[in-house]
């Protein structure tokens, strides 16, 4: 994360992989599954769930990632943050 976005659009995975989101900017960011600042409940298979505060310097690793398809992540605090995780076999 740089400022108030993600440093991509787009991440893809491979099935089994982890996602590690790194706050190296000046500001707090809450990233959960959702769209455009909404957090929602998590699809089957997507292991992001709930909220997960992020302040500066601070790392947070997802569970493996292991049912392939698109998944859409976002901030709370910063509805144009949006980040899309493809899943990949």
């Amino acid at each position: 994360m740089t400022n108030m976005d993600f440093t991509k659009d787009v991440v893809t995975l491979h099935r089994g992989q982890y996602l590690t989101f790194v706050d190296n900017s000046h500001n707090i960011h809450e990233v959960g599954p959702g769209n455009n600042g909404q957090v929602v409940s998590p699809v089957r298979g997507e292991p992001l769930t709930g909220f997960h505060l992020m302040v500066t310097n601070s790392v947070y690793k997802t569970g493996p990632w292991l049912t392939p398809g698109k998944y859409y992540v976002t901030c709370a605090v910063h509805p144009m943050m949006n980040l899309t995780v493809v899943v990949v076999p």
